[in-house]
């Protein structure tokens, strides 16, 4: 009898989504190869891994994958090395202290801070089915764009929820995290 099996895709025995989120979002906000090319991405990637491991240990971020105030610590290393290479990327948390309440309110914000052509994205934490980072790069009509290292391109509205707002069933849901989301955007100078 023949068994059927299905290759394992990035993200299935591993959980690097947030490194390559990071990357994913520098990617998305500088727009093009020549700016951010994928010698640079390998650079960056080796930068970020390089620094979690020294800090947290290889394999617990590769099986555990990373939280938070991990990520937030290894967007400092980014912006770093970000500004050795004569790129300024300013990097901060828009609801650390502006607490979100609704889905509603959370898109609404989304949209001014995402901004009109991609001027700037969000890395976003998400819960529910298995934890994961995506970089959310557009609002639309009842969905959100992303660049997603699992290559998903959108999220419906309709089985997003926040924080503190799940339902019965969350396993169904996608749980945005207002708290840990990352705004990326272009800096005016690389001096900031």
């Amino acid at each position: 009898m023949r068994t059927t099996w299905r290759p394992y895709r990035q993200g299935q025995l591993d959980s690097l989504c947030g490194i390559y989120a990071i990357v994913n979002a520098v990617q998305a906000v500088l727009g093009s190869r020549q700016a951010f090319s994928q010698a640079d991405a390998s650079e960056l990637f080796e930068v970020l891994m390089r620094r979690s491991s020294e800090r947290w240990g290889e394999a617990s971020v590769v099986v555990e994958g990373l939280g938070p105030a991990e990520v937030w610590h290894l967007v400092g290393h980014a912006r770093r090395h970000l500004r050795t290479k004569g790129l300024g990327l300013t990097f901060d948390r828009p609801f650390r202290s502006a607490p979100i309440r609704t889905l509603p309110q959370l898109v609404r914000r989304l949209g001014t801070l995402i901004g009109p052509a991609g001027s700037g994205v969000i890395i976003c934490p998400l819960e529910g089915r298995h934890s994961h980072w995506t970089v959310l790069t557009g609002v639309l009509p009842g969905s959100l764009r992303i660049a997603d290292s699992s290559r998903a391109r959108r999220y419906r509205l309709s089985l997003c929820c926040i924080e503190g707002q799940e339902p019965d069933n969350p396993a169904s849901m996608r749980v945005l995290e207002p708290s840990g989301m990352i705004l990326v955007f272009r800096s005016h100078t690389t001096s900031e």
